[in-house]
């Protein structure tokens, strides 16, 4: 077991593991850290141990460099599934198959790689809708500056290939939407020919709450009557079972974007829609 290794039980469950002790590769992660349940199984026997002053110096390095990381909330395995769940909406594994799409974005001096603390930020972000200065001080970025850089390099990569594989209807063919997404209820509530499985989706916007605009025009627009707040409506076509198939807009809240004319003006952008 390496020295961080074994540094990382003394400070979960303030258990000392000599040096020279052997450790199965399958109970480590990818950074050679024992898995946190099995960590919280270990047993000792309390006694007396003198331990070498070279192990002592080695260790007391650790843990002065895990005390000036301070980094628990952008390092995924000090996090319970519990707590990850509760930051990003997303659990360990899910956050990882997301880490996959996030590729290099394209810079004028080269390019720009995505970390997994910075895919951590920007979900913390979405989540919990945060200020970039507060999620400097949290995820330890040098300046405001950093945060926002971060934040929209993930959300220029995750526009590259995430977005057009999982969501549009360029990324699911019409046979696989209602094989996968068209649930038997939906299919006999609202196909005259139930035998006859058709596409069926549920039209309908949101609200995506907004400040107010310095632009008068822009001010009147995001106005709603409605709501009594100035707002955008993103339009979502879902499927009965959840699934997202696209997302249109967003569009201004005014009397003139109410839902049936959002559908007409779908409908007439994106002639994609209606040939699928």
């Amino acid at each position: 077991m390496s020295s961080e290794c074994r540094s990382n039980v003394f400070l979960e469950v303030d258990i000392y593991i000599p040096e020279g002790v052997r450790c199965c590769g399958q109970h480590l992660d990818r950074n050679g850290l024992i898995f946190r349940p099995l960590i919280l199984a270990l047993t000792s026997q309390n006694r007396p141990y003198v331990i070498p002053g070279a192990d002592l110096q080695q260790l007391l390095g650790n843990l002065r460099r895990e005390a000036q990381a301070n980094d628990k909330l952008f390092n995924p395995n000090k996090l319970s599934e519990e707590e990850f769940m509760c930051l990003f909406s997303l659990n360990k594994v899910d956050f990882a198959y997301l880490l996959t799409f996030c590729d290099p974005v394209p810079h004028e001096r080269g390019v720009r790689h995505i970390s997994s603390k910075d895919l951590m930020t920007f979900l913390c972000k979405m989540r919990q809708g945060l200020s970039d200065k507060l999620l400097a001080t949290l995820f330890n970025y040098s300046s405001r500056q950093a945060v926002t850089l971060a934040v929209g390099k993930v959300r220029t990569s995750l526009a590259m290939r995430f977005v057009p594989e999982n969501i549009g209807t360029a990324a699911i063919t019409r046979e696989q939407f209602i094989a996968r997404h068209v649930t038997p209820f939906a299919n006999e509530l609202y196909n005259n020919e139930p035998a006859v499985p058709k596409v069926i989706v549920v039209c309908d916007s949101t609200y995506a709450y907004i400040h107010k605009s310095s632009n008068f025009r822009i001010l009147r627009q995001s106005y709603s009557l409605h709501k009594g707040r100035h707002l955008l409506k993103p339009t979502l076509l879902v499927a009965p079972d959840r699934y997202i198939l696209a997302i249109l807009g967003p569009y201004f809240s005014d009397t003139w974007n109410n839902d049936a004319e959002i559908l007409r003006d779908a409908f007439e952008r994106d002639a994609e829609i209606l040939q699928e």
